[in-house]
């Protein structure tokens, strides 16, 4: 019952949200806030509506599957959206959306609360001991407390020394500042709570510390966007200040990477699921082993593995991944063109996989390796990711796993689809990756950090629509696959 409740209170604030923050950015006439202030309510909108309800509903539903990372995710999140929806219930003037706002306020800080209550710390602890960067994030958490808060207190004690109001006081026109009061009062002494809490090795140090991690970085990105917001209106924030917060920004994000990419797959972990997805970074080659893709590359530097259950006949799941339109999620999509973007390389065509993943994957060069029809297939090839404009190359079969000229990495993936009963398929994939030399280890080394999360995100959105379409075309009359 409280995992539905979890489900059904994210749901709630995904519904009031959306029309919410569409409202702000589309007709800002909306907010009677002084002029200084309109820019931080864009922000706000911006980075909710395009970051913060999109990861809230991502990871709701890997919630639902006990996943270990989106509870954490999930966690992180409500943290963000319970300090945005505060200061919009209690710092901006009355609008139409007020009971909204209160609304949301509520929804998001119950959700959080709810949600701690059931999250079993010794079990993340468990699950990211050992790998977790401790001492850098602890070290990040209490930077973040000691700095933001010396920044703050210097302009309340300063005012009171002098006798005046503080200057954000003024520029906002308001009583007094929310975000101090958030901060000082609440945020910054759980940071630095959680910092302590971490390096002592205690279970709620590691639990408060991903969630934290998770709301640094977004409330990072929305002052960022408030700054750019607030330049577009004629209010231009100094550099140094814009600087300290997008670096405070791009470190919370890489240690939120490298803190959640350190926790154990469910398979592993105290909480077992259905759906799990694993990323083993860098290591000393790991021996793997037990199905066809060990014929090929036993070893690897990077392994990801996905894994759902789909209640339909193996030959018709095997069927739909192998014909399967990744540009069909818009996201996958976005996560294209966001690479091309940052790389320099050339945008990827409209129809880019039209004709069903495995023709266009092998358009591109990789190769089939094996293939055990309605099963299981393997497909290989030699490619530098770190290039804008990235080509592969196909070895045959025979030569793929000796394969070792320098400069390159081996990758090999796979669809497998394995019957659990007469309409229970499990469906499988999972990549492999391997530098044939320590260069090309490096250079995907710092690939994998930039654009690691999106290559994980795309598995993580392929496998729900699979199952879906696979669902639908068993269940559907007249079609294959009908019983």
């Amino acid at each position: 019952m409280k995992r539905i409740s979890e489900v059904w209170l994210s749901a709630l604030i995904v519904v009031l949200a959306v029309p919410a923050h569409l409202t702000g950015l589309l007709v800002p006439s909306v907010y009677r806030d002084p002029a200084a202030v309109l820019p931080q309510n864009l922000g706000t909108d911006l980075v909710t509506l395009c970051v913060g309800i999109p990861l809230l509903a991502l990871t709701t539903v890997a919630l639902r599957r006990r996943s270990v990372r989106a509870r954490v995710l999930w966690l992180g999140a409500l943290g963000y959206l319970a300090y945005a929806y505060g200061m919009y219930a209690l710092g901006v003037r009355w609008n139409p959306f007020f009971l909204v706002y209160v609304a949301l306020f509520g929804l998001s800080l119950f959700a959080l609360i709810i949600g701690l209550v059931e999250t079993d710390a010794d079990a993340i602890r468990a699950s990211v001991a050992g790998r977790a960067p401790v001492r850098s994030v602890a070290t990040y958490l209490m930077l973040i407390a000691v700095l933001v808060a010396a920044i703050w207190l210097a302009e309340e004690v300063g005012a009171l020394l002098r006798g005046t109001v503080p200057p954000s006081v003024l520029q906002f026109e308001a009583p007094t500042s929310i975000v101090h009061v958030f901060d000082l009062g609440i945020v910054l002494p759980t940071m630095a709570l959680a910092a302590v809490m971490l390096l002592r090795g205690r279970p709620w140090g590691y639990v408060l510390a991903g969630v934290l991690l998770v709301k640094a970085t977004t409330i990072g990105l929305w002052v960022l966007a408030m700054v750019w917001f607030s330049a577009r209106r004629g209010f231009r924030a100094p550099v140094a200040y814009t600087a300290f917060f997008a670096l405070l920004t791009g470190i919370g994000a890489m240690l939120t990477w490298r803190f959640l990419t350190a926790l154990d797959s469910p398979e592993r972990s105290p909480c077992r699921a259905r759906y799990w997805w694993e990323v083993t970074h860098m290591t000393s080659a790991t021996a793997l082993g037990g199905r066809l893709i060990d014929r090929f590359l036993p070893q690897a530097d990077v392994r990801e593995r996905h894994e759902t259950l789909v209640r339909a006949r193996p030959d018709v799941v095997f069927d739909v991944a192998w014909n399967f339109d990744l540009w069909s999620i818009p996201l996958v999509r976005a996560i294209f063109w966001l690479r091309a973007t940052f790389l320099g390389a050339a945008k990827p065509p409209r129809d880019l996989f039209s004709r069903g993943l495995v023709a266009e994957t092998t358009a591109m060069g990789w190769g089939m390796l094996t293939h055990r029809p309605g099963r299981e297939l393997v497909m290989g090839a030699v490619t530098r990711p770190w290039v804008p404009n990235v080509t592969f190359t196909p070895i045959v079969p025979e030569r793929f796993a000796t394969f070792s000229e320098p400069d390159v990495v081996k990758i090999i993936w796979t669809l497998e689809a394995d019957p659990l009963g007469p309409a229970l398929t499990r469906f499988r994939t999972e990549t492999r990756v391997l530098a044939t030399d320590d260069g090309a280890r490096r250079k995907f080394g710092r690939y994998w950090r930039t654009f690691g999360a999106g290559i994980v995100l795309i598995r993580w959105l392929l496998l729900p629509a699979l199952r879906r379409e696979a669902e639908r075309r068993y269940r559907a009359p007249g079609r294959p696959g009908t019983d």
